[in-house]
């Protein structure tokens, strides 16, 4: 099922060491974000937060956030928005794969890639 069959999106999102979810916010969604495994921060409108296995954090509506993954293991984390949406940012920026196939190699994003967050889920910081 999809965002657009039911009144939410949900899904998992891993950060590799060193890396991070740059600042967004949802202008048009509320998220929640619950930590499975690894170590990092949120920062939220300034302020860190320690994100740890079993953080959970709730984002209303246009509240600047980012992910950063701090540890030394990969950063794991679930995230539900409502409405959905995040998951067709997700199928239009990423590659398709089957059930079992490895996680592809990293590339680069589309060049369009700020298009499609307008279009998708994302408000203007």
């Amino acid at each position: 099922m999809t965002g657009a069959e039911t009144p939410f999106a949900m899904g998992t999102q891993t950060v590799d060491p060193g890396c991070h979810v740059r600042e967004h916010l949802h202008d048009a969604n509320e998220e929640v974000i619950f930590v499975q495994s690894g170590e990092g921060e949120a920062h939220i409108e300034g302020k860190v937060h320690p994100m740890r296995p079993g953080s959970c954090f709730f984002f209303p509506r246009d509240r600047p956030h980012s992910f950063h993954n701090t540890g030394t293991a990969p950063l794991t984390f679930m995230w539900l928005i409502l409405p959905g949406g995040l998951e067709t940012f997700f199928a239009r920026i990423g590659r398709a794969r089957t059930e079992g196939e490895p996680p592809p190699a990293p590339f680069a994003r589309p060049d369009n890639v700020r298009q499609i967050e307008a279009e998708t889920v994302f408000g203007r910081l």
